[in-house]
C-alpha cells in the first residue's frame, strides 16, 4: 500500500506542469456562414459563438447562426461541449451542442436542434486567428426530424485570459 501510494504522488507530481499548461480562458469567433437548410442554399448568413475553457483541451461553447435568403430567415442558437487540441499556432476542435431553431418568413416556427462539427483555428498572433468549421444541424419540426441541414463557415477569431 505504501509502495501504491508513493506512486499516486509521483504521477501526480509529473502531472503539474500539464495543469499549469497556458490555454485561453475564452474565445470569441465571428464570421461568414453558408446554411443548407431542407434543400435550400442560404449563401446569406453568419455566425458568432462564445467558448469558456476550463481546461487545457475542454470547454463550454454557446453559438448562434443566422440566415436569409428572400426574405426567409433561420436562426440556431445551441449550447454545448468543445474538445480541442492545442498546437502552437492551431487549435482543431469539435463540439457537441443543443438547443433551438427557429425558421420562417413572416410567420416563423421554432423546433428542436443539435449542432455537431468541428474546425481548425490558425493563429496570426497570439490572439487573433482566422477559423474555418462545418456544422451539421439536425433539427426537429412538427414532430419530423430534418437532417440535411449543415453550416459551413470561416472568419476571425479572438482569444484572451492565457
Amino acid at each position: 500500500m505504501r509502495k501504491f501510494t508513493l506512486l499516486v504522488g509521483l504521477v501526480a507530481l509529473a502531472a503539474m506542469p500539464a495543469l499549469a499548461q497556458d490555454y485561453p480562458k475564452g474565445e470569441f469567433y465571428a464570421g461568414y456562414a453558408f446554411h443548407r437548410i431542407t434543400d435550400t442554399n442560404v449563401p446569406g448568413g453568419f455566425a458568432v459563438n462564445f467558448a469558456g475553457n476550463f481546461h487545457t483541451n475542454i470547454g463550454v461553447v454557446g453559438d448562434f447562426g443566422y440566415g436569409t435568403k428572400s426574405g426567409a430567415n433561420a436562426y440556431t442558437y445551441m449550447g454545448g461541449i468543445r474538445i480541442a487540441g492545442r498546437g502552437e499556432r492551431a487549435t482543431g476542435w469539435v463540439h457537441g451542442m443543443v438547443g433551438g431553431a427557429t425558421i420562417g418568413n413572416g410567420a416563423s416556427e421554432s423546433g428542436l436542434a443539435f449542432g455537431f462539427g468541428g474546425g481548425v483555428d490558425a493563429y496570426a498572433t497570439d490572439r487573433v486567428g482566422f477559423r474555418a468549421e462545418v456544422l451539421w444541424i439536425p433539427t426537429r419540426f412538427s414532430g419530423e426530424w430534418f437532417t440535411d441541414t449543415f453550416r459551413v463557415g470561416g472568419g476571425v477569431v479572438f482569444k484572451w485570459g492565457q
